[in-house]
């Protein structure tokens, strides 16, 4: 579920082809630079409920997803 909501936010804000990101996508790999990837969270954050940070852990989507699972657990 994730992954697929975080595919249409990726849609809206990022000019890549979301149909090949897996939960092994790195952010560095989709060219993204930082002003991109604090969008990106900024959306993310406003679709989940949750607070996040750029930050180096955060280096693939999957990173995003248990990010946000751990977010929806407290």
């Amino acid at each position: 579920m994730e992954l697929e909501k975080i595919k249409e936010i990726m849609a809206e804000t990022v000019d890549f082809d979301v149909e090949t990101i897996t939960e092994a996508t790195r952010f560095d790999s989709m060219g993204l630079d930082s002003l991109d990837i604090v969008e990106l969270l900024m959306k993310v954050d406003q679709e989940f409920g949750t607070e996040t940070e750029p930050n180096a852990a955060l280096a693939t989507v999957g990173d995003l997803i248990a990010h946000i699972k751990a977010g929806k657990a407290e």
